[in-house]
C-alpha cells in the first residue's frame, strides 16, 4: 500500500476482516468507491460512547462492590439459588468493555492503515445490545438501590482528589524524603 507505509496488505486485510468482515482492502476496491462515510463515522462515535459508558459502569460496579451482599441476598430470595452474583456481574462487565475496546483499537488501526471503517451489522447489533444492557444496569441500580448513588458520588469526589494529587507525587516525594 503506497498510501500507508506503516501497514502491510495482509495486516490491513486481517484488520478489515475482523472489523467489517470484508476480505477486500480499499486499494483493490478504489474503483467501487469503498471509503468511510459519515454514517460510518457516526458508528465510530457510537462505539466510542459505548466504550465510555461501559467504562463508567465498570467504575460504579467496582465502587459498589462492597455492598453487593445486598444484591446477592436479593437474588437469593428471588431464585433460591446462592451464587456470588457480583462476580458474574463483574465478569459480564469486563467482557462488554473488552469487546468494545477491541473494536475501538481495530477501528483506530484501520484508520492508520487508510482503510474504511465499515462496521459489520453483527458488531452494530452487539454494540446496541451492550448499550442497552449497561443502561438497564444503571436503571436497575437507580430503582432498587438508590442509596448506592451516594457512595458512588463520594467515591467520585475522593478519586477526583486523587487525580489532582497524583501528578504532584513525583515532585513532592523527593522533597518529602530529604
Amino acid at each position: 500500500m503506497a498510501d500507508s507505509p506503516g501497514c502491510c496488505r495482509p495486516c490491513a486485510t486481517c484488520l478489515l476482516c475482523l472489523y467489517s468482515c470484508q476480505w477486500i482492502t480499499a486499494k483493490k476496491e478504489k474503483r467501487k468507491g469503498l471509503r468511510t462515510t459519515k454514517c460510518d463515522c457516526s458508528w465510530f462515535l457510537f462505539l466510542f460512547c459505548v466504550f465510555l459508558f461501559t467504562l463508567v459502569w465498570l467504575y460504579f460496579a467496582i465502587i459498589i462492590l462492597n455492598d453487593f451482599h445486598n444484591f446477592n441476598e436479593f437474588i437469593f430470595k428471588q431464585r433460591k439459588l446462592w451464587l456470588d452474583w457480583s462476580l458474574v456481574l463483574l465478569i459480564a462487565t469486563a467482557v462488554l468493555i473488552t469487546y468494545s475496546a477491541v473494536l475501538l483499537v481495530l477501528a483506530l488501526c484501520l484508520q492508520l492503515c487508510s482503510q474504511p471503517l465499515k462496521l459489520h451489522w453483527l458488531h452494530k447489533t452487539l454494540l446496541i445490545l451492550t448499550a442497552l444492557t449497561v443502561a438497564a444496569a444503571f436503571t436497575g441500580l437507580g430503582i432498587k438501590w438508590a442509596e448506592e448513588w451516594r457512595s458512588a458520588r463520594i467515591s467520585l469526589q475522593v478519586s477526583h482528589l486523587d487525580t489532582r494529587v497524583s501528578p504532584a507525587v513525583p515532585i513532592i516525594w523527593p522533597v518529602g524524603m530529604s
